[in-house]
């Protein structure tokens, strides 16, 4: 390689550096990202719209420098202290029998099943459930999950949770695109909460206090 081929491919190798440099300085802390996750699970509490919750994590993440994917889900959660059982979707509902399902009561919105939807972060490796805190309208009072997986794609199509208070399956039901579509048509008018979400977790705002705010959260959301 001659000397003017040497200077080039340093001048390259130097802009590819800066552009690196500058993608980690602009990504924000990542508390800052799971104190987001916290606030809208707040923000929408036992309200079964994991939807719109996603559509506003999605974006709040996306402004803070993080790419996260939305993953439709069946879920299976068991109270360690009840032994209540839960479970969302075609495939947690497919692991009880007819006898046990018959027992149970019915808590889908409008007689259908449409599963859950978390999401997934590839740098860093995490899971995502802000809106897992649905449970809590029918007696088990989860918290928002964020967890640390070895994959985004797991052999087993599963991940299990170990939460204080519950045991939680997740399963993976990529063919279920539901909830996918209604977090897209969710998204446009969730923005704006997104930003100032973003921008009051960056002035410093607390998590209980952004929790204060929560009726102004349903507004927006609707």
């Amino acid at each position: 390689m001659g000397k003017a081929s040497r200077l080039r491919a340093q001048r390259r190798a130097a802009r590819t550096d800066s552009t690196a440099t500058l993608e980690r300085v602009v990504r924000d802390p990542i508390k800052r990202l799971h104190d987001a996750v916290m606030a809208i699970g707040d923000a929408y509490g036992t309200d079964a719209d994991c939807a719109s919750a996603a559509a506003v994590l999605r974006e709040a993440a996306r402004l803070m420098g993080y790419e996260l994917r939305a993953r439709p889900v069946s879920v299976v959660i068991r109270d360690k202290k009840t032994g209540d059982i839960a479970a969302m979707g075609p495939k947690a509902r497919a692991r009880f029998s007819p006898e046990d399902l018959a027992k149970s009561e019915d808590h889908r919105p409008d007689g259908e099943d449409n599963g859950h939807l978390i999401l997934t972060s590839e740098d860093p490796q995490m899971l995502y459930d802000p809106n897992l805190r649905q449970t809590g309208a029918y007696g088990i009072q989860a918290p928002s999950v964020i967890m640390n997986i070895d994959s985004t794609q797991p052999s087993s199509g599963e991940w299990n949770a170990n939460l204080p208070e519950q045991y939680v399956l997740y399963i993976l039901d990529e063919g279920n695109r539901v909830l996918i579509d209604a977090m897209k048509r969710a998204a446009p008018n969730l923005a704006e909460a997104a930003q100032a979400l973003v921008g009051n977790l960056r002035d410093g705002m607390s998590v209980d206090e952004l929790a204060s705010q929560s009726a102004t959260w349903r507004a927006r959301r609707k």
